[in-house]
């Protein structure tokens, strides 16, 4: 992650995307819940992430729920994951060294996403300059 003053601290973001997670940021909204905040949140989240500290988007087979999981690298290539509280609730760890690059540009194609992305996106916006009025 970044020491730019300018862009916030991994617990800065970890807290805005918590406050900012809702149904209508989830894949499926009549599968979230406020208890598990993060589940179905991780292709936006990803998204938000990779607004703030640059890196790649990655994604890992979760073949027990016929879907994936979706990550991020930062800029050194550590792995950076906001939304792996929601697996621990699944029971499934992801299977990161079986990874494989997602990109930007790819996953925003898709109307649904792109609609869930500005929403969270804004939200994490509001959150953070709230969060960050002194440091940011």
């Amino acid at each position: 992650m970044s020491n730019d003053p300018k862009k916030p601290t991994p617990q800065q973001l970890l807290a805005a995307l918590t406050l900012s997670w809702e149904a209508d940021t989830a894949l499926k909204d009549s599968d979230w819940m406020p208890s598990v905040p993060s589940l179905g949140q991780d292709v936006v989240t990803a998204l938000v992430v990779n607004d703030y500290y640059a890196g790649e988007i990655w994604r890992a087979p979760l073949p027990q729920y016929r879907g994936f999981h979706h990550w991020n690298t930062d800029t050194s290539h550590a792995t950076v994951d906001f939304t792996g509280g929601h697996l621990v609730y699944m029971g499934v760890l992801p299977e990161y060294i079986r990874g494989e690059r997602r990109f930007r540009k790819e996953l925003l194609k898709n109307p649904g996403m792109q609609r869930r992305y500005l929403i969270l996106s804004a939200r994490v916006g509001v959150w953070l300059r709230w969060l960050c009025k002194d440091t940011l």
